[in-house]
């Protein structure tokens, strides 16, 4: 029987890797594929990294840290300071929910 850990890290390759990865590899013979994490040693070594380290999401951190340091002046995963700042706001805007959440946290 898997932990709560394994499954969340066979959901991580399947969502992660899977969706884009999948389609390349069923369509055009003749297109070069693209997948460098598809492969069992980097499959291997994701899923062997210490359970606290994957929940805090380090992976493409590190990798750009040891193998492309001045990668990490450019923001990822972001549209930048200014349309990340105004998602938050149309969030919270939509939900008021989100800032009575926010604030019964801080009291605690």
């Amino acid at each position: 029987m898997m932990n709560a850990q394994q499954i969340l890290d066979q959901a991580f390759v399947e969502l992660r890797n899977g969706s884009w990865y999948g389609p390349q590899f069923t369509t055009d013979p003749t297109l070069q594929r693209q997948a460098p994490l598809l492969n069992y040693p980097a499959l291997e070594l994701m899923l062997s990294s210490p359970d606290d380290w994957k929940r805090a999401g380090n992976l493409a951190d590190r990798v750009i840290a040891k193998y492309w340091p001045e990668l990490a002046r450019y923001p990822f995963n972001s549209l930048g300071p200014v349309q990340d700042m105004l998602l938050k706001l149309r969030h919270v805007l939509s939900d008021p929910r989100v800032v009575l959440r926010k604030m019964r946290k801080f009291r605690t």
